[in-house]
């Protein structure tokens, strides 16, 4: 079986052979029970975990609330990116929704990649976009005012992850109750 994160970072760049058996050794398989968690608040993020199977959640306590800002599921990427880069403790914590198989590389392997070939700088800026692709998203549906729109544009975006969530993850990510959730969705 082809290895997953090379057939994604051959979707930007032309991959050598030996920089597949470099990918290979410096990056891990790692799997995930549902509720594991990659990362806690107050941890520095090193790590950029790439989804082979599963449902990652990124999310932050707030009163003693949970608050979810971000699912990644298989191909996506997931980090704390500012605090990655800045080397500073995250206030978020990424936790499995689902068993999940993840492929991780250390910041350092990722630096010794730009380093060596200026393609990979190429990987490095198409995951970045993946991650703020999905922020933005967030952030275009915190804005709507009405739950029907954040709803609405929830399903359209991610059509795919919608049937793997719970409904009450849901709801967090929309800023809504559980049941103002289930009362749009019987109204859709």
């Amino acid at each position: 079986m082809p290895n997953p994160i090379i057939q994604k970072f051959s979707q930007f760049i032309d991959i050598s052979e030996e920089e597949k058996k470099l990918i290979v050794e410096k990056t891990t398989i790692k799997e995930l029970k549902a509720g594991d968690y990659l990362i806690k608040e107050g941890q520095i993020p090193s790590l950029v975990a790439f989804v082979i199977t599963g449902v990652l959640r990124k999310y932050r306590v707030s009163k003693k609330h949970e608050h979810n800002d971000y699912f990644a599921i298989d191909g996506h990427f997931i980090v704390d990116y500012p605090k990655f880069l800045s080397g500073q403790p995250t206030k978020y914590y990424i936790q499995a929704i689902e068993d999940t198989s993840i492929i991780f590389f250390e910041k350092g392997i990722i630096d010794y990649l730009y380093a060596v070939s200026p393609k990979w700088n190429i990987v490095g800026r198409k995951m970045a976009e993946d991650v703020i692709d999905r922020l933005y998203m967030q952030i275009e549906i915190a804005r709507m005012k009405k739950p029907k729109q954040r709803y609405e544009m929830f399903i359209e975006k991610y059509p795919e992850i919608f049937q793997r969530l719970p409904l009450y993850h849901i709801a967090s990510y929309l800023g809504i109750e559980p049941q103002s959730l289930s009362r749009i969705r019987a109204n859709y």
